[in-house]
């Protein structure tokens, strides 16, 4: 990020998805606000432009802390598919940040007994995850390349309110690391597989694990951006903060 005079940085923090559009534009490879009326178009944000394609999901369902609406997803039918070509070309999974918000509207979901995908990007066999876990009360982000899964999960989660989910990952450093709402969640994971597959056009998906809706999520999602690089801790911590 290029440095700021004290009135930008303020301007930027008044409208959050313009400070997520600031940060590392030069790896920025998508930025979904998710904040659509109507309509099947996900507008993405980044440089590449690439849109993505909302499948039945319930538009402006739910209103965020930035004042802007964003959608829920409540069947196997809801999800926004994120594939294009300029993503897979920009992505080659050495090296990533995910940033999302989380959001679980109802607590029966919480101890639903299903495994339910906030996000997906994933190749023939390598991926980065978000889910809430079939496990009851438990949310995790997952890094599984060449056979080798590395994860950080939270358990005893009841909250129905939005979860500010940030996951980096780097093989050159060999590091996983999750953050909630700023702060790192857990111990940063070593030993990563390498990640070798080109992204799969069925499996970059928001709300579910592919775009056929299968592992749906239940509940709402917001503001999701891709980085084609691991962000540092204090830059993750500015990113979470939404005015």
């Amino acid at each position: 990020m290029s440095l700021l005079i004290p009135h930008q940085v303020q301007d930027l923090e008044r409208v959050y998805w313009r400070k997520v559009a600031s940060v590392r534009r030069d790896a920025l490879v998508g930025l979904w606000p998710l904040w659509e009326l109507s309509g099947t178009v996900a507008k993405d944000l980044s440089p590449l432009a690439s849109d993505g394609t909302y499948d039945d999901t319930m538009l402006a369902d739910q209103t965020f802390k930035d004042g802007r609406p964003y959608p829920s997803f409540v069947d196997a039918n809801d999800e926004v598919d994120i594939y294009s070509a300029a993503l897979a070309a920009a992505f080659d999974g050495t090296a990533g940040t995910v940033l999302l918000h989380f959001h679980i509207t109802d607590s029966a979901v919480w101890t639903d007994g299903s495994q339910r995908l906030a996000f997906s990007l994933r190749g023939d066999g390598d991926q980065f995850i978000v889910q809430k876990t079939a496990a009851n009360n438990a949310y995790n982000m997952a890094h599984i390349c060449s056979g080798t899964t590395k994860f950080v999960q939270e358990t005893s989660v009841t909250t129905t309110d939005p979860i500010a989910l940030v996951g980096t990952w780097s093989e050159a450093d060999d590091e996983l690391k999750a953050f909630k709402n700023g702060a790192q969640l857990g111990s940063t994971q070593t030993g990563l597989g390498a990640w070798t597959a080109a992204l799969n056009v069925n499996l970059c998906v928001i709300g579910a694990a592919s775009n056929f809706g299968s592992s749906p999520f239940v509940g709402a999602i917001a503001r999701v951006a891709v980085w084609n690089v691991a962000l540092s801790a204090g830059m993750v911590n500015w990113l979470s903060q939404v005015p």
